[in-house]
């Protein structure tokens, strides 16, 4: 996975992730999301409007998972790059 999130008029992320199920490489979707006014005032560690300007990307499977049998491990791994200065 591999994007570039533009951040206000002047400012960009890089965000790239990759992800091993077992030790095989998988292919890695990316999941975009927002609590809301609700959600974000149940929430302990965000502040009540801080939702407005917000949004968390987080890696994930979301098709052709792989089954993880006992013992074996899936792992991911996002990068994220402030592309200004």
């Amino acid at each position: 996975l591999d994007l570039t999130i533009a951040v206000g008029p002047s400012n960009s992320l890089s965000l790239s992730a990759s992800g091993e199920v077992d030790g095989t490489k998988v292919p890695v979707s990316g999941v975009v999301w927002n609590p809301h006014e609700e959600k974000a005032t149940a929430m302990g560690d965000f502040g009540d409007d801080q939702f407005v300007d917000m949004i968390c990307v987080e890696p994930g499977l979301l098709s052709d998972m792989p089954l993880l049998k006992g013992g074996k491990k899936a792992s991911f791994t996002q990068v994220v790059t402030c592309l200004s200065a």
